[in-house]
């Protein structure tokens, strides 16, 4: 089983195999070296994302750590603060957000426009 794991300090961001205790990859830290606030993998092993308290959306081939794409975020969640992100299947990502909105953002090698759909609740 393979685990995402990120430091909240300073952006840096690591893929580890569990069943054999190792890590596979130290991924390049992000872009402005902010928090991370929350990280997935996707259910097939592929893809991992993470997503940084300023809204930014990454994504990381798995097998190589290579980094595929960044996403400012922000503008699409009018800028709430994020609480969550997890696959939904292999090519959509959920992210919630404090402001009561969720996200819907499709997840492939190239790097999406925005989300698929917003879903608005209350704060």
């Amino acid at each position: 089983m393979k685990l995402l794991d990120f430091t909240t300090g300073d952006g840096r961001r690591s893929l580890w195999d569990v069943a054999v205790r190792r890590r596979l990859h130290e991924l390049p830290p992000n872009a402005r070296n902010r928090d991370l606030s929350c990280g997935a993998l996707r259910p097939d092993g592929s893809l991992a994302l993470t997503l940084d308290v300023d809204g930014r959306l990454a994504c990381f081939e798995v097998e190589t750590g290579a980094p595929l794409w960044e996403l400012d975020a922000d503008p699409h969640v009018k800028g709430g603060q994020v609480g969550g992100l997890v696959f939904l299947d292999d090519r959509r990502a959920l992210s919630a957000h404090h402001s009561g909105l969720l996200a819907v953002w499709p997840i492939q090698r190239e790097a999406p426009t925005g989300p698929l759909r917003t879903l608005e609740g209350a704060p």
